[in-house]
This record gives structure tokens, sequence and C-alpha cells, in this order.
């Protein structure tokens, strides 16, 4: 798939806006469904999530993504703790988080599995998601 055709056909479709700039993959991603760069304009997108998620969910995460941008270029609240960004979010039916894959549902699985065995299970991750999932089984 052209990652950038793809997104501009999702930003006229859904945003009624051209989206005028780069959309590319990045396949070291892992815990974020992609990102949105200010400086450039462009935007990345997580491979894995496209591979292993439905085409319906994907294109959540690229609504997302485009919030960011739209408003961005438009002067007003682009990050996730802004109202506008909140609110064209929940308009264009965004997704406000990644959902996990499958190898992270495997791990969170694990956890929550050895929580209830002990109480004295330690998981560590350089995914925020995974160790809050860990924090929380704990």
């Amino acid at each position: 798939m052209n990652i950038t055709d793809y997104v501009r056909q999702v930003s006229q479709e859904d945003f009624g806006e051209e989206f005028r700039h780069q959309a590319h993959w990045n396949k070291r991603l892992r815990s974020t469904g992609g990102r949105f760069f200010p400086s450039d304009g462009h935007l990345e997108f997580n491979f894995r999530l496209y591979q292993e998620l439905d085409l319906t969910v994907f294109r959540k995460i690229v609504r997302h993504e485009l919030c960011h941008y739209h408003l961005f270029y438009a002067n007003k609240g682009y990050k996730h703790r802004d109202a506008d960004f909140k609110k064209l979010l929940q308009e264009v039916g965004g997704l406000r988080y990644t959902p996990p894959l499958q190898q992270e549902k495997t791990f969170m699985f694990m956890l929550a599995n050895n929580a209830a065995k002990s109480t004295n299970v330690t998981a560590v991750s350089t995914d925020k998601n995974l160790s809050a999932a860990a924090a929380a089984a704990n």
C-alpha cells in the first residue's frame, strides 16, 4: 500500500481537507500507531499495526494522526491534552489509544496469570503501555 496516497484519501473523505505532505512507514515503532512531525508536516505509521489489524482499525489510527496535522495547520490545539484535539478526534471517530498487538496481548496475559499466582511479580518493559499494564497487574 502506498501510505501517502491512503492518507490523502482518508483526509479527503473523513476531513474534507487535503493532505499536502508525505506519509511514511516506520518499522521501528512499537507502542505507538503513528507520529506527526510539525517541523515538516510528515506523518509516520507503524507498519506492524497495518499488517496485524484490519483496515477499519488502521484507518482510525490514520484519523488520529490527521487530527494532529489539520489542527496544527489551522493554528488550533493539536496536542493530546488540547480540547480542540479531543473534540475533532471524537467527531471523526479516531482512536485515542493504539490497540495492543498480538505479541503484547500474550505478554499482558502472562503478567495477569503471574500476578494471580504471586504478589511478588515484577515486569520490566521499555514499552510505556506494557509497563503500565504490568504495574496495574501487581
